[in-house]
Protein backbone atom coordinates (compact mmCIF):
# COMPACT_ATOMS: atom_id res chain seq x y z
CA UNK A 1 0.00 0.00 0.00
CA UNK A 2 2.89 2.59 1.04
CA UNK A 3 4.83 1.38 -1.94
CA UNK A 4 1.69 2.55 -4.62
CA UNK A 5 1.12 5.96 -2.50
CA UNK A 6 4.83 6.68 -3.14
CA UNK A 7 5.13 5.45 -6.77
CA UNK A 8 1.88 7.58 -6.90
CA UNK A 9 3.54 10.98 -5.10
CA UNK A 10 6.30 10.29 -7.53
CA UNK A 11 4.32 10.28 -10.86
CA UNK A 12 1.85 13.19 -9.82
CA UNK A 13 4.07 15.32 -7.63
CA UNK A 14 5.62 17.20 -10.64
CA UNK A 15 2.15 18.22 -11.94
CA UNK A 16 1.10 19.29 -8.43
CA UNK A 17 4.10 21.50 -8.22
CA UNK A 18 3.56 23.19 -11.38
CA UNK A 19 1.68 25.62 -10.44
CA UNK A 20 3.43 27.04 -7.32
CA UNK A 21 6.62 26.35 -8.70
CA UNK A 22 5.03 29.23 -11.67
CA UNK A 23 4.04 31.71 -8.91
CA UNK A 24 7.67 31.54 -7.60
CA UNK A 25 9.19 34.55 -8.27
CA UNK A 26 12.69 33.96 -10.47
CA UNK A 27 14.83 35.59 -7.27
CA UNK A 28 13.85 32.93 -4.65
CA UNK A 29 13.86 29.76 -7.58
CA UNK A 30 17.75 31.25 -8.47
CA UNK A 31 18.75 31.30 -4.90
CA UNK A 32 17.15 28.27 -4.12
CA UNK A 33 18.84 26.31 -7.05
CA UNK A 34 22.21 27.63 -6.93
CA UNK A 35 22.34 26.56 -3.80
CA UNK A 36 20.82 23.24 -4.16
CA UNK A 37 23.18 22.76 -7.17
CA UNK A 38 26.23 23.88 -5.36
CA UNK A 39 25.20 21.26 -2.62
CA UNK A 40 24.31 18.36 -4.93
CA UNK A 41 27.67 18.74 -7.03
CA UNK A 42 29.87 20.34 -4.57
CA UNK A 43 32.87 17.54 -5.33
CA UNK A 44 32.23 17.86 -8.72
CA UNK A 45 33.03 21.33 -8.56
CA UNK A 46 35.83 20.40 -6.23
CA UNK A 47 37.22 17.86 -9.20
CA UNK A 48 36.90 20.30 -11.98
CA UNK A 49 34.47 18.36 -13.59
CA UNK A 50 32.00 20.48 -14.54
CA UNK A 51 34.77 23.13 -15.59
CA UNK A 52 33.11 22.85 -18.99
CA UNK A 53 30.45 25.11 -18.16
CA UNK A 54 33.27 27.96 -17.14
CA UNK A 55 30.65 31.20 -18.88
CA UNK A 56 28.75 28.73 -21.49
CA UNK A 57 24.73 28.33 -20.56
CA UNK A 58 23.34 25.20 -20.58
CA UNK A 59 19.58 25.77 -21.08
CA UNK A 60 17.49 22.51 -18.54
CA UNK A 61 14.09 22.30 -19.35
CA UNK A 62 11.67 20.50 -16.58
CA UNK A 63 8.92 19.43 -19.00
CA UNK A 64 6.56 17.77 -17.02
CA UNK A 65 6.70 21.52 -14.51
CA UNK A 66 7.08 23.44 -17.82
CA UNK A 67 9.90 25.60 -16.57
CA UNK A 68 13.40 26.45 -18.23
CA UNK A 69 16.28 27.74 -16.31
CA UNK A 70 19.79 28.55 -17.78
CA UNK A 71 23.00 27.52 -15.61
CA UNK A 72 26.38 28.33 -15.84
CA UNK A 73 29.99 28.36 -14.18
CA UNK A 74 31.26 31.01 -13.29
CA UNK A 75 34.42 32.23 -11.03
CA UNK A 76 33.98 28.51 -9.69
CA UNK A 77 30.35 29.08 -9.08
CA UNK A 78 27.07 27.53 -10.47
CA UNK A 79 24.87 30.16 -11.30
CA UNK A 80 21.51 30.35 -12.92
CA UNK A 81 19.73 32.51 -14.79
CA UNK A 82 16.25 33.05 -16.23
CA UNK A 83 17.32 33.73 -19.76
CA UNK A 84 20.67 33.79 -21.88
CA UNK A 85 21.54 32.43 -25.28
CA UNK A 86 22.29 28.39 -24.58
CA UNK A 87 25.52 26.80 -26.04
CA UNK A 88 23.80 23.66 -25.10
CA UNK A 89 20.53 22.11 -23.77
CA UNK A 90 18.82 19.55 -22.08
CA UNK A 91 14.98 18.75 -21.57
CA UNK A 92 13.52 16.17 -19.35
CA UNK A 93 10.97 15.08 -16.67
CA UNK A 94 11.20 16.21 -13.42
CA UNK A 95 12.10 12.66 -12.04
CA UNK A 96 15.01 12.01 -14.76
CA UNK A 97 16.57 15.07 -13.73
CA UNK A 98 16.38 14.42 -10.18
CA UNK A 99 17.98 10.87 -10.71
CA UNK A 100 20.92 12.21 -12.82
CA UNK A 101 21.50 14.90 -10.42
CA UNK A 102 22.04 12.02 -8.12
CA UNK A 103 23.92 10.23 -10.29
CA UNK A 104 21.81 7.51 -10.63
Amino acid sequence: MLKKIRQQIIQQGPKLMRLPLKATPFILERQILEQLLSWQFQQALNDGELDFLQNKWLRVEVQDVQLVWYISLQAGKIIVSKDQQADVSFCSDANDLILIAARK
